[in-house]
């Protein structure tokens, strides 16, 4: 599901995605609230609007080009400032897992040409464990494609290698059991994520008693 038309108005644009095997049935083409699985965000702006936010919960993982570009905004008022820090802490309030990169300026430094952004940040993405796609078949995609075959190629390569090791923290124990909470709900019902919720909230007591009676 694609949403271009802002796009000719210097908005932000977005694409919604659904992966799966072929023959199998596509529910819909949207994707629904806290249902996203992996975002790549380009634009941090866009990322943390009304649009993409709403899409982000304990399920999902995030890939953010952590540079932000001018808006209209600063034309019109150029005082104005947009806080980076804050919207990364705002997707992350979500329960999303975030990893941000210099993306911009690393392809900047490396290109010359911002274009290459969302292939950057695709390596990256890819990298990082978030698509259930082979590497091969991403780097046949961008040849069949047909466009600066070469440098997409290279700025895939160069996303993969721009990808933290660090960036790969161990998930919170809440975070956890929010994310296979949320993964039941999807799988079959609000009420089969529930008996785990309780079945896990009578084992916290447990432990809980346990330990005062040591």
């Amino acid at each position: 599901l694609d949403m271009l038309g802002l796009a000719q108005k210097g908005g932000g644009v977005y694409a919604q995605l659904r992966l799966g095997r072929p023959g199998d049935a596509v529910p819909s083409p949207r994707i629904g609230a806290a249902q996203a699985d992996a975002v790549i965000a380009a634009d941090l702006i866009g990322a943390h609007g009304r649009v993409a936010r709403p899409m982000l919960g304990a399920r999902t993982r995030v890939m953010a080009n952590a540079d932000l570009a001018s808006t209209g905004a600063f034309v019109l008022n150029p005082e104005s400032r947009n806080d980076a820090g804050a919207m990364l802490a705002s997707l992350r309030a979500t329960g999303a897992a975030v990893t941000a990169l210099p993306a911009a300026r690393l392809v900047e430094e490396g290109f010359g040409d911002l274009i290459f952004l969302n292939v950057f940040l695709l390596g990256a993405a890819w990298q990082a464990g978030m698509l259930p796609l082979g590497r091969e078949a991403l780097r046949r995609a961008i040849t069949l494609n047909g466009a600066q075959v070469e440098r997409n190629l290279a700025a895939f390569e160069a996303g993969r290698a721009a990808q933290p090791a660090e960036s790969a923290v161990p998930e919170a124990v809440d975070a956890m059991l929010a994310r296979l909470s949320a993964d039941l709900a999807a799988y079959q019902s609000r009420r089969y994520a529930a008996r785990f919720d309780a079945l896990l909230a009578r084992l916290r007591g447990a432990t809980a008693d346990e330990a005062l009676l040591r």
